[in-house]
C-alpha cells in the first residue's frame, strides 16, 4: 500500500480528474531533495523532471507535519500494484523505493550513479520509507 500525504484541494483534484498529479521537485519542502532533483535534471539534460512521492509505512507525525501540514491535511491510500501498473511500460517513468544512506557511505563511493540520484536520501529520513515515481522528458518542457 502507498500513502500520499497532501492537502484537501489536491485530493479533490485527484478524485475529480481521476489522475495523480506529478509535481515539480522545485516546489518540495525539502530543499536538499529539490537540489538533487535539479542536479539530476541538469546532468540528464532533461527539460522536465516531475515526481509524486508515496510513503510505504504507517503514518507518523513527520508525515503529517511535513507533507500535509495544516488543517486541510489529508492522507490518501493507493493500492501499490494497481497504481504502478498505470506507468508500467512508459519509458519516461522510473519507479523505485528511496535508499537512505549515511553521509559516510556516499562520500566513500567514487560517485553516485546518475540514475540512482533521484532515489537517494540522507539516513536520518529513513522513517519516511519513501517510494518515488519519476517522470523525465528530454524533449517536452514542463507545464508547471
Amino acid at each position: 500500500m502507498f500513502r500520499r500525504y497532501t492537502n484537501l484541494a489536491a485530493v479533490v483534484h485527484l478524485l475529480h480528474a481521476r489522475a495523480v498529479t506529478l509535481l515539480n521537485p522545485a516546489t518540495w519542502d525539502d530543499t536538499n531533495d529539490a537540489y538533487y532533483m535539479a542536479e539530476y535534471k541538469r546532468l540528464k539534460q532533461a527539460k522536465t523532471v516531475l515526481a509524486p512521492c508515496f510513503a510505504e509505512t504507517a503514518e507518523t507525525y513527520h508525515h503529517w507535519r511535513v507533507f500535509s501540514h495544516g488543517a486541510d491535511g489529508v492522507c490518501i491510500e493507493f493500492n501499490k500494484d494497481r497504481l504502478l501498473s498505470v506507468w508500467c511500460g512508459d519509458k519516461s517513468v522510473r519507479t523505485r523505493a528511496v535508499a537512505y544512506k549515511e553521509i559516510q557511505q556516499i562520500r566513500g563511493q567514487a560517485a553516485v550513479a546518475l540514475d540512482d540520484l533521484p532515489f537517494i536520501k540522507r539516513f536520518p529520513y529513513r522513517d519516511e520509507k519513501e517510494f518515488r515515481v519519476i517522470f523525465v522528458s528530454e524533449d517536452e518542457g514542463s507545464r508547471t
